[in-house]
């Protein structure tokens, strides 16, 4: 009993004949993969909470009738103030982290909500003061639409923590409507931060966004009367670091969290003796964005730690097979 794009509750629903228990239904039911999202928040600014920024999946069903809505966004966006969520949290590669000397150039580059853990890092050091050159690059579809935390942003770049370079894709300034536009345009002061030994961070859609981005740096050195000695390039030097490259997805499911926090020496007391821990959560929802606070209990702090959500209710939709 298959058919391409269908699941078996479509099956089952389509053909009324068809009888089966519902534990025989469950059976037959994969097992719902956790969901990986970068938290957004500064554990410094906010000390045990966790903000994460999802996008709302909804998307003609791959059957060809009604709507399918993302399984763990979808959850997510029906939750209230007070529901109980079940999460653990994951520390966060070393290699996504920011230099702990803020003196070094950093430049990041996002899309859509991949801009989630760049939030935490410019949230981090607006709160420590840091004055470092920290360029953050991201695109979005309208600066009245998807913009997210706009006012938080623009406060961390008039106390001097980042300069923001969006670019709008359906609202384009000066010819740029994508990041590798802007960062085209702007090349001359890219240049002069990857030859102070800048690092670059990109966090986005691995098909479109960070090879468009990469082509953009290329071409930038190629226009160079002065190229990189060998070895010194971003690559060569381990100065590009790109997340979800190898993972071409639609949306944010990365499971990083914020490059500048710090590794806690221990997970125990926030997972407890369980494999999982409950946080208290409120719904925030922004348009086509659902942005999440977890406030965690008073015993479990969250020093840079991700949230991992643990949706394992066994659910007709998961058979849809559709990322979330």
């Amino acid at each position: 009993m298959t058919s391409a794009g269908h699941s078996v509750l479509d099956l089952l629903e389509r053909y009324r004949a068809c009888e089966l228990p519902f534990e025989g239904f469950l059976e037959l039911l994969p097992v719902l993969r956790p969901r990986h999202y970068s938290v957004s928040s500064s554990a410094a600014a906010s000390p045990g909470e966790v903000d994460l920024m999802i996008s709302l999946l909804a998307a003609p069903h791959r059957g060809g009738e009604g709507v399918f809505r993302g399984i763990a966004s979808h959850y997510v966006q029906t939750v209230r103030a007070g529901d109980m969520v079940r999460a653990r949290v994951l520390p966060c590669s070393e290699s996504f982290r920011l230099p702990e000397d803020t003196s070094v150039p950093v430049i990041l580059i996002s899309a859509g909500t991949g801009l989630a853990p760049f939030r935490g890092a410019v949230l981090d050091r607006h709160h420590t003061g840091s004055t470092g050159t920290l360029l953050c690059y991201f695109g979005c579809d309208h600066p009245d639409v998807d913009y997210l935390h706009r006012d938080e942003f623009e406060a961390a770049e008039a106390a001097g923590a980042v300069s923001m370079r969006p670019t709008f894709m359906h609202a384009p300034e000066n010819g740029a409507r994508f990041v590798q536009d802007r960062i085209a345009r702007e090349g001359e002061e890219v240049w002069s931060i990857l030859e102070a030994g800048g690092r670059v961070y990109i966090c986005g859609d691995g098909r479109r966004m960070a090879p468009a981005v990469r082509e953009a740096f290329m071409a930038i050195h190629r226009h160079r009367p002065t190229p990189l000695p060998r070895g010194a390039g971003l690559s060569g030097s381990g100065r590009l670091t790109s997340r979800r490259a190898a993972r071409p997805m639609s949306i944010a499911v990365l499971g990083e969290v914020p490059a500048s926090w710090p590794v806690p020496t221990t997970i125990c007391t926030v997972r407890r003796s369980a494999p999982s821990c409950t946080f208290r959560c409120t719904n925030e929802p922004a348009r086509s964005v659902a942005g999440l606070r977890i406030h965690g209990h008073p015993a479990a702090a969250l020093p840079g730690l991700a949230a991992q959500w643990l949706l394992t209710e066994r659910r007709a939709a998961s058979a849809h097979g559709v990322s979330s």
